[in-house]
């Protein structure tokens, strides 16, 4: 994945994107 090696911004991004992903569907299901 030589793209994503050359875009750690871009990883970062979508690695932060998930995580708030998760953590909203985390709270609707408490």
């Amino acid at each position: 994945m030589p793209f994503f090696l050359s875009q750690p911004s871009l990883v970062g991004l979508l690695m932060i994107t998930i995580f708030l992903l998760v953590q909203g569907n985390n709270l609707q299901k408490n």
